[in-house]
């Protein structure tokens, strides 16, 4: 019969022994999305993988939102919303602003990405057709 510290080194054995070592992640990192009346401003144009945090502020006289698209398409050659042809087709979306962001005010959109190609946009009416979009490239 096994005695309970044997017993519970061979428990301790074989749970180590099973378990999965986590995912390997980047440093991610930090950016500031500035928008204008007519366009987004990256603080930088990439960021490494991991956990990232998009300050937005919002230094234009209208309201904004920001979505973050991961793709392989040029910024300025997201197709149109078959449903609302104002707007960008959000296909590939990842997170972005859970309101939209009236003048002046700022917040911190934070996002685990995974190293690729991204479209950040402003997709309220007509906001993408007048230039609100950024490229940004995950490492």
């Amino acid at each position: 019969m096994l005695r309970p510290a044997a017993l519970a080194g061979a428990l301790l054995f074989l749970v180590t022994a099973c378990s999965s070592a986590p995912a390997a992640t980047g440093t991610g990192g930090q950016l500031t999305a500035t928008m204008t009346d007519s366009a987004i401003q990256l603080s930088q144009p990439s960021v490494q993988n991991g956990p990232v945090t998009i300050t937005v502020k919002n230094t234009g006289s209208v309201n904004h939102t920001l979505e973050v698209l991961k793709t392989n398409l040029a910024a300025d050659k997201i197709p149109a919303d078959p449903n609302d042809q104002t707007k960008a087709d959000e296909r590939g979306k990842v997170g972005g602003t859970t309101a939209e962001l009236k003048p002046g005010q700022s917040v911190d959109v934070k996002l685990d990405l995974t190293a690729g190609k991204y479209v950040l946009i402003c997709n309220l009416p007509a906001h993408y057709q007048i230039g609100m979009r950024a490229s940004l490239t995950v490492n």
